[in-house]
């Protein structure tokens, strides 16, 4: 009886032990099936500047077939949340000069709570194809605002071989979807290190917006349960053709006229792709 007894115990404790496994590989679930190290080396990498206090959503549409990933760096480089299909992003639907897209189930969605106690910190997203294919998306990221007036928020687009060598766009929007219950007059100035800068205050006004730049009167874009948000003059954008060699360049997100300021949406055209897939 006294083996019968051991044998037991074992078993209890061996069964006992089963559950603390589990948890602990929990956290790591919402990886699964996210990009992996290599993929992250040919996906858009946009870093955010110095954020502090507030929840970012960051949404990745595909242009055409193009199946888009989202995965997010926080300050140390570490992994802290992605997705390739989200319920959510599903209904996202884009009609912009650069791009047009249509609703699909494809569409991915994150939401990262930035801390307000540790200071400001740098955020990267990588967007990344599910399928290893080449194509284009457009990102919507959500959350930040312009307060005060006078103060930029600051990213940093790194066109990397691949993107470079299969010339993506680059296309930047500014764009106040909380008019009119917010009054913020977006402007977006977009910098490649000494040799370009150009800015735009109100797309409707040509004095004001330098390089390629079109009026985004009556441009549209659809969220999860609305209406086409119907765009005026006011919403800014920039466009560039990427091609040459791989370069960082410099985004601000700001307030064009100092009397407004509240929450902006940041949109970017662009695509990613294996340099090996260039034409």
């Amino acid at each position: 009886m006294r083996k019968a007894t051991i044998l037991i115990v074992l078993v209890v404790l061996i069964l006992g032990l089963i559950p603390s496994v589990a948890v602990q590989a929990a956290p790591n679930a919402q990886f699964a099936g996210c990009a992996d190290e290599a993929d992250l080396a040919l996906g858009a990498k946009i870093t955010a500047i110095g954020l502090n206090g507030f929840n970012m959503v960051v949404t990745a549409v595909g242009v055409d077939d193009f199946d888009p990933q989202i995965t997010v760096l926080d300050d140390t480089g570490k992994s802290i949340a992605c997705n390739d299909n989200s319920n959510e992003a599903a209904e996202v639907a884009i009609n912009l000069p650069s791009v047009t897209t249509e609703p699909s189930e494809k569409s991915a969605r994150v939401e990262v709570a930035v801390p307000g106690d540790q200071g400001r910190l740098d955020y990267t997203i990588i967007v990344t194809s599910a399928d290893g294919k080449y194509g284009e998306f457009v990102l919507l990221y959500n959350g930040a605002a312009i307060v005060p007036a006078t103060e930029k928020d600051e990213f940093t687009f790194s066109a990397n071989e691949g993107m470079t060598a299969n010339e993506v766009p680059l296309g930047v929007y500014n764009v106040n979807l909380r008019r009119p219950e917010i009054a913020l007059d977006p402007a977006v100035t977009f910098r490649y290190g000494e040799e370009l800068e150009q800015t735009c205050g109100k797309s409707s006004a040509k004095s004001l917006c330098e390089g390629e730049s079109e009026d985004l009167t009556d441009y549209t874009i659809t969220l999860e349960g609305e209406d086409a948000i119907v765009l005026n003059g006011d919403d800014v954008m920039l466009f560039y053709q990427l091609g040459g060699d791989p370069a960082d360049f410099t985004i601000e997100a700001h307030s064009y006229s100092g009397g407004t300021f509240g929450p902006y949406t940041l949109i970017i055209h662009s695509g990613v792709g294996n340099p090996k897939t260039s034409g």
